[in-house]
């Protein structure tokens, strides 16, 4: 990937700064991906930030290479314009971004996801990517959801702060806003990221 030095948080003296610097790094350069470290800040912090079409863009496409959530950027942004920008990855067809398009193409479903993955499936250059289309093509044809894909296990442990808490997914449309902001809690522990990911998923996949 292009390599850009990161900014550190200490040179803007707000969050909303970071991020508007983030922006006019990626209109100079769209390949000049926000770093992860600042990615996380913005979106545990997304709640109290003022973000446009061009922010949201800018933080999903970096979120795609850098291992972070993606689908609250994905809702965000809304089902015509992240269409656009999914099929734009495609056409690039960089990984691990080729991935994670796959992952917001099965949640966009529909006639346009099923459009996506097979443009995956059939021309990606990595093996991978194009079997993960497959796979999720034939959720969608099985009326497969966000819920179906991400629901197992059901229950799970995780250490936070020092402290044991029990999750229980069944119940994450319960108390959603829990759910919301524990997901910023996991994601500043490196070992609990792809967990916080996972309930981006399940609260906000449904695009």
């Amino acid at each position: 990937l292009p390599y850009r030095m990161p900014i550190t948080a200490e040179a803007y003296e707000s969050v909303q700064e970071q991020l508007l610097g983030a922006v006019r790094a990626w209109k100079t350069n769209p390949l000049a991906y926000t770093s992860q470290s600042m990615l996380i800040q913005i979106y545990i912090n997304r709640d109290k930030i003022t973000i446009d079409d061009a922010a949201t863009t800018c933080m999903l496409l970096s979120s795609l290479y850098q291992g972070c959530p993606v689908h609250y950027w994905a809702k965000q942004l809304g089902r015509e314009r992240l269409e656009k920008v999914l099929d734009d990855e495609i056409v690039r067809d960089q990984y691990p971004g080729i991935s994670v398009a796959a992952r917001l193409a099965f949640a966009l479903g529909l006639s346009a996801g099923k459009n996506l993955l097979n443009k995956i499936a059939k021309n990606s250059k990595y093996t991978s990517s194009r079997n993960l289309a497959n796979r999720l093509r034939r959720s969608l044809d099985d009326e497969a959801s966000i819920w179906t894909e991400y629901r197992t296990p059901i229950r799970s442990s995780v250490e936070i702060a020092g402290k044991i808490v029990t999750l229980d997914f069944s119940k994450i449309h319960e108390d959603k806003a829990y759910y919301e902001g524990l997901i910023g809690q996991l994601l500043v522990q490196k070992k609990t990221r792809n967990l916080a990911k996972r309930i981006d998923a399940l609260v906000y996949g449904m695009i």
